[in-house]
């Protein structure tokens, strides 16, 4: 690959949304001739199949995304405001009431008794008392719980962790280990304390994606060297792999599957997720799943009953498999009640 004054090298294929518009792009997706745009660069002229091209355009819809940010900002803070409104005043029916006798809680975003969407899906707070620090399965179950209580304000955290946490080893659980294994974020505080001493301006961006972006902003709790993905949670799948933007899955990955038995593997299956021959069963696992959280409060204790949230998102997953996977409900459940090969990683 030959560099020049104007490209890394000349062999390359840029695209920039921003400067797309939006026929632009719904018109290149049905021309197999790509070639030199206002929002393509490119040394030549690309013939491009199909698939490919149905790549292009779900990355360039990220345009369409940035547009709409505002809205759904709006749509959240107002879909959370009135769950709250109506979790803090009796539900539907008591609201009115409240209203009438001058009795209405109004909820406030830094209130300890503010949930957002995420716990409104899982209202799971307690630490599983039949897993304790020294198990194999606490510190996956505490990295989990910690992911999905940051999506909380200050004051829910801290009243959570230390009056329902405090007897099960947090935060004392967080101090240096013991034994010979080194965590991530052992390594990654030394790390920066290093460019710190060096450079005290430096500034660091810690990212990660979903549940890994929880994580990464709980970044005092234990970073993990791996990714849970349960069943056909969609997010660990995207982007796809495709060699037309060189993107490559990559990490161990402890898959669970729709059982919640667990199994170490090099990366999570069915990378490119949406192939229309998979798509039967994955619905047919979302209408078992969604059977199966009826069950589970029976069979297994109140604390699995799910919330009227949770059950409209596992019936939104009839018609779009995979998006009921991504809440944390099963990944919380799987750790609880399933099989992780926690002994195969500490091998590995």
């Amino acid at each position: 690959m030959a560099g020049n004054e104007n490209h890394f090298y000349d062999d390359c294929f840029i695209i920039r949304p921003a400067d797309a518009s939006y026929f632009e792009v719904f018109g290149r997706l049905f021309s197999s001739k790509l070639g030199k745009r206002s929002f393509i660069e490119c040394s030549g002229q690309y013939h491009l199949s199909f698939v490919r091209r149905w790549v292009i355009f779900l990355s360039v819809l990220q345009k369409l995304l940035h547009t709409m940010r505002v809205p759904l900002l709006l749509t959240r803070h107002t879909i959370e405001m009135s769950l709250n409104l109506l979790s803090l005043n009796c539900g539907l029916f008591g609201l009115p009431l409240k209203l009438i006798t001058g009795k209405l809680v109004w909820p406030y975003r830094s209130s300890a008794k503010f949930i957002s969407m995420v716990g409104f899906t899982d209202s799971q707070v307690e630490l599983d008392n039949n897993i304790k620090p020294g198990d194999a399965k606490y510190k996956a179950l505490l990295c989990l719980m910690c992911a999905k209580f940051s999506y909380e304000n200050e004051a829910y955290i801290k009243t959570n962790i230390f009056e329902h946490w405090k007897n099960n080893g947090f935060p004392k659980d967080l101090q240096h280990p013991t034994d010979c294994r080194q965590y991530a974020y052992y390594t990654l505080r030394r790390k920066l304390r290093e460019v710190l001493q060096v450079n005290p301006k430096a500034r660091f961006l810690l990212t990660g994606h979903s549940s890994g972006g929880a994580i990464a902003i709980l970044f005092a709790a234990v970073l993990v060297l791996h990714e849970y993905v349960y069943n056909n949670d969609l997010v660990p799948r995207i982007p796809y792999d495709d060699s037309i933007f060189l993107f490559k899955h990559f990490g161990t990955s402890i898959f669970l599957n729709s059982h919640y038995e667990g199994k170490v593997l090099a990366e999570e299956p069915d990378k490119n997720f949406y192939l229309w021959l998979w798509t039967f069963p994955k619905m047919m696992d979302s209408v078992r799943e969604f059977i199966r959280s009826f069950i589970l409060p029976y069979k297994k204790g109140p604390e699995y009953k799910e919330t009227w949230l949770m059950t409209l998102v596992r019936i939104i997953g009839f018609a779009l498999p995979g998006t009921s996977n991504h809440m944390s409900t099963d990944y919380v459940n799987s750790n609880r009640l399933g099989t992780l090969p926690l002994d195969q990683l500490k091998r590995d």
